[in-house]
C-alpha cells in the first residue's frame, strides 16, 4: 500500500443471533461451571449448571456419559429446585476437531 493510496475492502458480516434479543432473559441466565449440590448451586445465585468431567456423576471426559442414572437423578433434582438448565460437557467435539 502506498502512501494516499485509497483501497477498498468488501465484506458481508452475519450479526448473530438470528432470533429477537431478550435481554432481560439473556442477563438473568446465572452459571455455575461446577459439580455441587442442588442447594449449594441454588444458594450460589446459580440457575444453570455446567457439569464438567471429572467429578462424582461425570467422572470421563469423553462419551458415552457412562453415569448416566446419577446424571438423570442430579439434574431432575436440580429441575424440581427451580434451576432452568443443566448442560452436560464432553471433550468429543475437541477431539473431532484435532482428529
Amino acid at each position: 500500500m502506498m502512501a494516499g493510496e485509497t483501497q477498498r475492502y468488501d465484506l458481508r458480516l452475519l450479526i448473530t443471533p438470528f432470533k429477537p434479543l431478550d435481554p432481560r432473559a439473556q442477563f438473568s441466565t446465572r452459571y455455575l461451571h461446577a459439580y455441587r449440590p442442588v442447594p449449594e448451586a441454588k444458594a450460589s445465585g446459580a440457575n444453570t449448571i455446567n457439569i464438567h468431567h471429572a467429578n462424582e456423576i461425570n467422572p470421563f471426559i469423553n462419551y458415552p456419559f457412562l453415569r448416566a442414572p446419577q446424571m438423570k437423578a442430579y439434574v431432575d433434582e436440580a429441575h424440581r429446585n427451580g434451576n432452568e438448565g443443566e448442560d452436560l460437557l464432553h471433550g468429543a467435539r475437541a477431539l473431532e476437531q484435532g482428529a
